[in-house]
């Protein structure tokens, strides 16, 4: 079975190791916790390549190893795998940019995506994408709190008790948030997706408390309001037809009689 790649970040530090003057491979290898055999293999790949520190800078775990041993074979990947990893750089963009946790956009793709990933599958998978571009680690804990501007409180805790409903949504999500409460969750107690409630969050942040929307305007098509107008239209005629047969004088026949009294 071939020998999975080392993650890109330990081979670029290997390799920057390996050019100064005064490289010790075993204390190396131990330090960046690889088999010295390993080291040794891409140390010698790397010389008789034609690359050079720059070239590998920016390169992923398995082009790495293709770059470094173009005559190893690699697993082929679960088609599962390959659509996750196609949409790895949205699913990074959630939550480096939209700011949501691990846990949020998780949830995101298992209500859009079939058949996903558990989540710790999920997460594993992302954290090793995350290994071989050379970023941080991130926590899977909660979305960052928002700081809310000690002005905008009072109002907030205003809205928070108002019948608007939308002035009671912004309200919520944005004192939730405050005390650490997760996107997923206020989503599901205001009844919005975790997608508008970022965006609510986003809002804030950059342009303040006045920038966030209180109008819920919903504008009725055309033919909505031709049907609604009808069914008023029918509504009145049978009202008047019904008042009409109240009133409509009985005619009186001897078997009748009694049926025309009052």
């Amino acid at each position: 079975m071939p020998q999975k790649p080392l993650p890109a970040n330990k081979i670029r530090q290997l390799l920057n190791f390996s050019v100064d003057d005064y490289f010790n491979k075993t204390e190396t290898a131990k330090g960046l916790r690889i088999a010295r055999n390993s080291a040794t293999k891409y140390i010698k790949a790397f010389k008789n390549s034609t690359l050079t520190l720059t070239d590998i800078e920016n390169v992923g775990s398995a082009k790495l190893a293709e770059l470094l041993l173009p005559g190893n074979s690699h697993p082929t990947q679960s088609d599962r795998k390959v659509r996750f990893l196609d949409r790895i750089e949205a699913v990074h963009s959630r939550i480096e940019h939209d700011r949501l946790s691990i846990l949020d956009v998780w949830r995101e793709e298992v209500a859009t995506q079939q058949p996903g990933y558990k989540y710790t599958q999920f997460a594993s998978l992302y954290a090793h994408w995350r290994i071989e571009q050379g970023l941080r680690r991130r926590s899977s804990a909660k979305r960052k709190a928002v700081s809310i501007n000690p002005i905008d409180v009072p109002v907030l805790k205003r809205w928070s008790l108002s019948r608007d409903r939308r002035k009671w949504e912004v309200a919520i999500a944005l004192l939730n948030s405050s005390v650490g409460v997760s996107t997923f969750k206020t989503a599901e107690k205001i009844e919005r997706t975790p997608r508008i409630v970022e965006k609510w969050y986003l809002l804030y942040e950059r342009d303040g408390i006045e920038s966030l929307p209180l109008k819920r305007a919903r504008k009725s098509s055309e033919d909505v309001l031709a049907k609604l107008k009808a069914k008023k239209i029918n509504l009145i005629k049978i009202i008047h037809e019904s008042q009409g047969l109240r009133h409509k004088p009985c005619v009186l026949e001897l078997e009748n009689v009694g049926r025309c009294l009052p």
